[in-house]
């Protein structure tokens, strides 16, 4: 191998990894059609690096270009300005017209052509077919957001803007200035994208058609209303029906509202928020609570008027979370009918015996079932129970069973065997009397 082509396979990998590496190369290397290839198929904008007559070669160009669509600015005039070389850009998806010459871009077959592939292109097209309305619709039904770049009167065509908007309800933000309080364009796009209606006017966020057709599409939108239509029952409706959580933004009044409660719980988000959200006297609606507690078991937590001491809510609640007995009232927190419901929740059924009252412990229906769900449940009855009794209740039968008297057995000694290193090191430290105090130990017998 001679040594030019040892120079010229080292720069291949090296452009390879970094094609800007091109502007350090030697002169003749930048002349070099294999090189200068490998440059811009890394990095378009190494293009610039090129030799004059390889910014003139139509394959350099097109890899560029492919790479970063500006490094057509850098190719020969020639090629800037040929016509059929730049559609075929164009049909290969690369958008040419910003390194277009200015001839080019007032050719309305390569323009149109360039924002049928991308809209956003007219921002670069020239004076005369910024003011074609063929050019400037294929630009906005290909991008909405192409109507930033719309001038003239066109800017303040409905037909156009309504296109815009119903590619891309956020083109709304462009429209003419004469369009702002156009109320067919503003429904267009607030029904397709709720957010858009941070761009309708002032007025136009007082329209009773303009702010429903927003919240059905967005719930949250709720938020941008007028008070008084905030406290619209259909309007209010709607917005927790698409989002419970945006009952937040509605009137104090329609927080207490059963029908609009009930709507919101069924919404497909943010249904678990309901309660959290609604007013007390909803708190201490037996049946707004038992809905929610169906949805969220933790929604027990927001009951009142003495619901959390009710049986069927309380159930209902652990069923859907066995986590919710935490808020249930002492009492229920003693009814095994309610801890082995808890027990069958798909839910952190686990979690169970960390939440009952220690009477429920001793409950050999109640231990079986929990070390069914997690042999490692025992480990909340061995303080209550010790280490004999824990184990007689103990199913042997059953694999949970077995594995539930091996963990108690093995957490049982370990915590015997650091209560007596406790005690001993208690002793080596001239404490003797006081290690005879009394100690917490779990029970062993």
């Amino acid at each position: 191998m001679t040594s030019s082509n040892t120079d010229v396979e080292m720069i291949l990998k090296t452009l390879s990894r970094d094609g800007l590496a091109l502007r350090s190369a030697p002169e003749a290397l930048k002349s070099n059609k294999e090189v200068v290839l490998a440059a811009v198929q890394q990095n378009g904008t190494a293009f610039e690096h090129a030799s004059t007559g390889l910014k003139d070669d139509p394959d350099v160009v097109r890899e560029a270009c492919k790479s970063d669509p500006t490094a057509l600015g850098v190719a020969s005039e020639r090629l800037n300005g040929d016509k059929e070389f730049l559609l075929s850009l164009v049909s290969e998806g690369i958008c040419i017209l910003s390194g277009a010459t200015a001839a080019m871009r007032e050719d309305k077959d390569v323009v149109l052509a360039a924002v049928k592939k991308c809209g956003l292109q007219l921002e670069f097209a020239g004076g005369t077919c910024k003011a074609d309305k063929s050019v400037v619709l294929a630009a906005v039904e290909t991008t909405g957001k192409a109507m930033k770049f719309v001038v003239g009167d066109l800017a303040n065509d409905r037909f156009v803007a309504l296109k815009a908007v119903e590619e891309d309800p956020m083109a709304l933000q462009y429209v003419g200035a004469e369009l702002s309080e156009d109320r067919e364009i503003a429904i267009a796009a607030v029904s397709r994208r709720g957010s858009s209606l941070k761009f309708v006017s002032d007025k136009l966020r007082g329209d009773r058609e303009v702010i429903l057709a927003a919240v059905h599409a967005d719930g949250s939108m709720l938020a941008l209303a007028p008070p008084e239509l905030r406290d619209d029952d259909e309007i209010v409706k709607a917005a927790v029906s698409s989002k419970a959580s945006s009952l937040k933004f509605a009137s104090s009044d329609k927080k207490s509202s059963r029908d609009i409660a009930f709507a919101a719980l069924k919404a497909p988000t943010d249904a678990d928020t309901v309660m959290e959200i609604v007013n007390d006297d909803l708190r201490a609606d037996r049946g707004v609570v038992l809905e929610a507690v169906k949805i969220k078991g933790a929604s027990l937590k927001e009951a009142k008027g003495g619901l959390q001491d009710d049986k069927e809510v309380v159930k209902a609640a652990v069923s859907a979370n066995a986590k919710a007995l935490r808020y249930a009232s002492s009492d229920l927190k003693s009814s095994e009918e309610v801890v082995m419901t808890a027990l069958d929740s798909e839910v952190n059924a686990d979690k169970v015996l960390s939440m009952v009252n220690d009477d429920v412990v001793s409950r050999e229906k109640v231990v079986q079932k929990a070390v069914a769900v997690n042999p490692h449940a025992v480990k909340n009855i061995l303080p209550v129970l010790g280490l004999d009794k824990t184990v007689d209740l103990m199913d042997k039968s059953t694999e949970s069973g077995r594995i539930a008297v091996e963990v108690a057995v093995k957490v049982a000694h370990a915590e015997e065997m650091a209560q007596d290193k406790e005690q001993e090191e208690v002793r080596d430290a001239g404490g003797e009397d006081d290690a005879q105090g009394p100690a917490k130990k779990t029970k062993l017998s």
